[in-house]
């Protein structure tokens, strides 16, 4: 695991992939590493005697919009520093794995709470006005319904939420 901060700008609403190469020939070393979901974390030795070109290539691919990213990773070990990565990685990194799952699943919390509001607001809608014909007035009487139908909907989920914080 690699749980290093500051590898790269985290928005409070973003969740991607990333996979980040890097073959320095200089320093006979060729690396990755491979982010899933913000939250699994690794950095991944792939040669100690690399003799390729020089590379820094990054994918970098948003799962909330489902598009890729141009995303820079502050990553650009020396061979020293990246064999000390290995020899005395964090042994106990659940500070920082705890902060990347929370990270992720608020965000997915978040998005489930935001659809199934939207569902009931539709269901609500449909209910009460669904069944009018196109170009009605809508008069007092109708939006009252509507409103009504709409409290009925949303408030046992409003109390269910609540109850559960």
């Amino acid at each position: 695991m690699h749980y290093q901060d500051n590898l790269y700008e985290l928005g409070s609403d973003e969740i991607f992939h990333i996979i980040h190469l890097v073959g320095n020939p200089k320093e006979g070393i060729l690396y990755c590493y491979v982010d899933y979901f913000c939250t699994y974390k690794y950095l991944v030795l792939l040669d100690e005697e690399y003799k390729g070109e020089e590379l820094t290539e990054t994918y970098c691919y948003d799962l909330i919009n489902n598009q890729t990213l141009n995303r820079r990773v502050n990553l650009d070990y020396n061979k020293n520093t990246l064999i000390d990565f290995f020899i005395n990685k964090d042994k106990k990194p659940f500070d920082r794995v705890k902060k990347a799952f929370d990270h992720a699943i608020s965000i997915g919390l978040k998005r489930q709470d935001d659809f199934h509001r939207a569902e009931l607001l539709d269901e609500a809608v449909k209910d009460s006005l669904g069944s009018l014909p196109e170009n009605t007035i809508l008069t007092k009487v109708i939006l009252d319904k509507a409103a009504n139908e709409v409290v009925n909907k949303i408030m046992p989920y409003i109390f269910r939420k609540n109850e559960k914080q």
